[in-house]
């Protein structure tokens, strides 16, 4: 083996890769323009206005030095969200008026509802999945796109069970669902004609999942316990102040509203932000080994996101959508992949030469079933 291979230095035209995001200016005067348009039509711009922030941050991640390019259309979203709306929504929606009105049995009525939310629980894995290789397919580096060539319904189907057994199992099948979807996606994602790999197991993942659900539960009991205490000290005070008529009964009243409060009071202020940083410390965990299990040819991917960096992330971009009533969204979503470009480091070489244009024909409507859902952070 040369010093060239050991270093990771170019060999037989092959080039090491670097991804970067470079923000550029315009994204503030997009969102007061999406907006403008946004009301002027009712929001029915709104798949026009993804559509241009998806351009523009989309041109600011630079690979090799080279930007990405989205060539996806608001129409394409529209007419997917049409779609959706009119083949699957609409019908669920009739159906579930019908049973209501020509049944008086209220279990027939329940029965209805728990079938329609069992076909939107399983038509959101087959959204996720479909928004995905849109997506790819719509995304463009040097004139290559991307795809996804497996099945959106079996996709949908395996996140349809892993999403019913997740509750039953008291969440401690969620970092087996969440490799196991990953590892189907990424497998069946291509870039040009070479596809991407992963290796790995769930194992890894259950000591962060461990700290995190036993933290989380551990400080969530006596925190619920307070809950309980704060509303029986409530109910407490009202009949206090129903029945006590001395300065005795008042002031027993009195702190009995002030240890009502605490309870609640207390827990928000100190179970969210605990519960927020253990979510943080797992879902960073995850991602880094996500990554790591991730490659493409020669290339080896490794992301280096903190529990700490995700909780500021979170808090940041809480603020802007508060603060903005949602009309920031787009930085939010800049702020987001530039997280992840910043913190990602791709180990290996490539090269380009070899790869040639994905085979199969882009989808020709947008994704449809994320719009309706929602369920899409893009």
């Amino acid at each position: 083996m040369s010093a060239d291979q050991v270093s990771g230095g170019a060999v037989d035209g092959e080039v090491p890769v670097k991804i970067q995001y470079l923000p550029k200016p315009g994204l503030g005067a997009l969102v007061i323009k999406n907006l403008f348009l946004n009301i002027l039509t009712l929001f029915i711009y709104s798949f026009w206005a993804k559509t241009e922030v998806r351009k523009h941050i989309w041109s600011c991640v630079q690979v090799m030095d080279e930007p990405l390019e989205y060539t996806g259309r608001g129409l394409e979203l529209f007419l997917g969200f049409i779609i959706v709306v009119f083949v699957i929504m609409l019908p669920l929606s009739a159906l579930q008026t019908y049973v209501a009105l020509a049944s008086e049995d209220l279990a027939v009525s329940y029965l209805a509802n728990t079938v329609s939310a069992l076909i939107i629980l399983f038509l959101v894995g087959v959204g996720t999945y479909r928004a995905r290789r849109y997506r790819l397919s719509r995304t463009l580096w040097r004139g290559i796109r991307g795809t996804l060539t497996g099945s959106s319904w079996r996709y949908g189907a395996q996140s349809f069970i892993m999403l019913i057994l997740l509750p039953l199992s008291l969440f401690w099948t969620m970092p087996w669902m969440n490799v196991s979807l990953t590892s189907r996606m990424t497998r069946e994602m291509t870039f040009g004609s070479r596809p991407f790999s992963f290796s790995g197991g769930s194992g890894p993942l259950y000591k962060p999942f461990a700290i995190f659900w036993f933290g989380t539960t551990v400080f969530a009991l006596p925190f619920l316990a307070l809950v309980i205490y704060g509303l029986v000290f409530a109910a407490g005070s009202a009949l206090l102040g129903d029945f006590g008529t001395d300065n005795s009964d008042a002031t027993n009243g009195t702190l009995v509203e002030i240890i009502g409060a605490a309870g609640p009071i207390l827990t928000i202020a100190l179970a969210v932000p605990l519960f927020l940083f253990l979510r943080a410390f797992y879902t960073a965990a995850e991602l880094n080994y996500l990554a790591a299990c991730t490659s493409y040819e020669n290339l080896r991917f490794r992301l280096q996101a903190s529990a700490w960096s995700l909780v500021g992330l979170m808090i940041v971009n809480t603020l802007i959508l508060l603060l903005s009533l949602g009309i920031a969204a787009p930085f939010v979503q800049q702020r987001l992949v530039r997280y992840l470009c910043d913190r990602l480091t791709v180990d290996g070489s490539l090269n380009v030469a070899d790869i040639l244009q994905a085979q199969g024909e882009a989808d020709k409507i947008g994704e449809g079933i994320a719009e309706v859902f929602d369920i899409d952070a893009f």
